[in-house]
């Protein structure tokens, strides 16, 4: 399935925080990103948002008739 919005933001941020907290877990990289999201500008997630749209889109052409069942 396609990424959502938060997913490409962390994707695209997670090096930074990295970078910045050498030897962070996962699970830690996630909870700043979270709150970093949390208070990003709207227009930030506006991109993010837009970005995850176009790949659901792409997705789908890809995929047809395909539906996600979660278990």
């Amino acid at each position: 399935r396609p990424p959502n919005a938060f997913i490409l933001y962390r994707r695209d941020n997670q090096k930074r925080v990295r970078e910045a907290n050498p030897g962070i877990a996962n699970q830690d990289v996630s909870c700043k990103l979270g709150s970093a999201w949390a208070h990003e500008t709207e227009a930030v997630k506006d991109y993010y948002r837009q970005l995850a749209a176009e790949l659901k889109v792409a997705n789908a052409r890809v995929y047809v008739g395909l539906e996600f069942k979660p278990r």
